[in-house]
């Protein structure tokens, strides 16, 4: 009796650690899967946040070729508001308010978009010397 009574105490000993081990086991499974889906939402979000990045620019090249400054303006400003790290959008904000005559703006945009993506820095110093020409003729008028 003893001896049944010791295997039996082993046996439910034993079932407790095969439970812990189960219960471990599900948990790193679960905090795996977590992880993966944190991971694939941000993927996600990446790729969306692209595909908007890439209809913005589409869309503010048209606007910008067809002349159409006031609406690039409005474009622009208003992916500012949501991304105010688009380098892309201060390049067009800048390309619009050069056109629409105002030259001190169009030359901090230029200057940002210079600053935030080093690839443009080349195309924000061609914009800019533009500027610094349209100011430097630029004469004040008397009141």
């Amino acid at each position: 009796m003893e001896d049944t009574l010791q295997q039996l105490t082993s046996n439910i000993t034993t079932l407790k650690w095969m439970l812990a081990l189960v219960t471990l086991l599900l948990l790193i499974v679960t905090a795996f899967l977590i992880f993966a889906l944190k991971l694939t939402r941000q993927a996600f979000k990446d790729k969306e946040s692209q595909a908007e990045a890439e209809i913005f620019q589409s869309r503010a090249a048209v606007l910008s070729d067809e002349g159409k400054d006031a609406e690039l303006r409005k474009l622009a400003e208003d992916r500012l508001l949501e991304y105010t790290s688009d380098s892309w959008a201060h390049y067009f904000l800048g390309m619009a308010l050069y056109r629409l005559r105002d030259p001190f703006l169009a030359k901090q945009h230029f200057i940002k978009a210079g600053e935030l993506d080093p690839r443009m820095k080349s195309v924000a110093d061609e914009c800019l010397e533009e500027v610094n020409r349209m100011l430097s003729e630029h004469k004040p008028r008397l009141v």
